[in-house]
Parts: structure tokens; C-alpha cells; sequence
């Protein structure tokens, strides 16, 4: 489980350190280039200025009112699917390897239970669904032990990195 896996934390730094750190400097430097300077963000920053709260729907979801005028939520939304997508296309190149060591290294089981599920051939629709239940497990993996990775490496150099989302 999740819980008891901190004692792998150290070897994980080891093994992965080395990629997670130059991904980190990818991230980073991204969102900060694409909060300073992409054209999009800055539309979107300008509009979050003037924008009002959006009406909470049912399901939490949060809309806009209309189209022309939305809500600070859309536009805060809009601006992390931004962020999201640049640190993607920028980064990809370090972050892949990065998510397979760290499969390698801790998610190994969520894998292959995801792995057997998708190569035993025809999937019906309940398959489907069970086969998204456990690549959310696998990506949910994934994203908890790179928080864990991060959280250790600012204690150990006592920093905090620039924040963003981190996919």
C-alpha cells in the first residue's frame, strides 16, 4: 500500500533522482516561460483580472455564464490545461523515462494488473471500464510517489521549486 512504502523513497532517489530532477528544471522553467510570455496565458491571465466567480452546477463542476464572459474558474481551469499540455510537449522527452523508472521501481504491480487486463483480447464494455480503473491506479501511483520524490529532495536541499501542476 501507498502507506507503508516511504522506506522505498531513498532507492527511488537513487534510481530515479537523476531524471526526476532534470525533469523538474523542464517544469519548472515551462510554466514560467508560459506564465511570463505565451500569448494564451496572457489572454487568459488578463481575463482572469476582470472575470467573476462562476455559479457552482451540481457534480462541483463550475461553468460560465455565457461564452463571451467566462467564469474565473473556466479561466483558471483553461490556464492549467495550458500549463499542462506545455510542460507535455516540452518535456515529455524526460518525463517518459522518468514515469517508467518509476513504474519500474514502485508501481510494478498496478502495471501488470493493468497490463494482464489489456492483453486478454476482447474487452467488453465492464472490461473497459475495470481496464480505466487500473490505469487510474497506475497513473495514481505514478503521480504519488513523484509528489514523494519531490517532497524529499526539497527537504533535503531546503527549497521549494516553482509551483505547478504536476502530470
Amino acid at each position: 500500500s501507498l502507506a507503508s512504502d516511504a522506506s522505498i523513497i531513498p532507492s527511488l532517489l537513487r534510481t530515479c533522482g537523476d531524471k526526476f530532477i532534470k525533469f523538474r528544471k523542464c517544469h519548472d522553467r515551462v510554466v514560467k516561460e508560459t506564465l511570463d510570455s505565451h500569448p494564451e496565458m496572457i489572454s487568459i491571465k488578463e481575463k482572469i483580472e476582470s472575470a467573476q466567480p462562476g455559479k457552482p452546477h451540481t457534480g462541483g463542476q463550475v461553468y460560465s455564464t455565457s461564452a463571451k464572459n467566462p467564469s474565473r474558474e473556466a479561466l483558471l481551469s483553461r490556464g492549467n490545461h495550458l500549463l499542462a499540455r506545455q510542460v507535455f510537449q516540452e518535456c515529455s522527452y524526460i518525463q517518459t523515462p522518468l514515469k517508467e523508472c518509476i513504474a519500474e521501481m514502485a508501481c510494478g504491480k498496478e502495471r501488470a494488473v493493468r497490463d494482464a487486463m489489456f492483453d486478454s483480447g476482447e474487452l467488453s464494455d465492464e472490461n473497459k471500464r475495470r481496464l480505466m480503473e487500473f490505469e487510474g491506479d497506475f497513473q495514481r501511483c505514478l503521480k504519488v510517489h513523484q509528489v514523494k520524490m519531490d517532497v524529499a529532495l526539497k527537504r533535503e536541499n531546503g527549497r521549494d521549486s516553482a509551483q505547478g501542476k504536476i502530470d
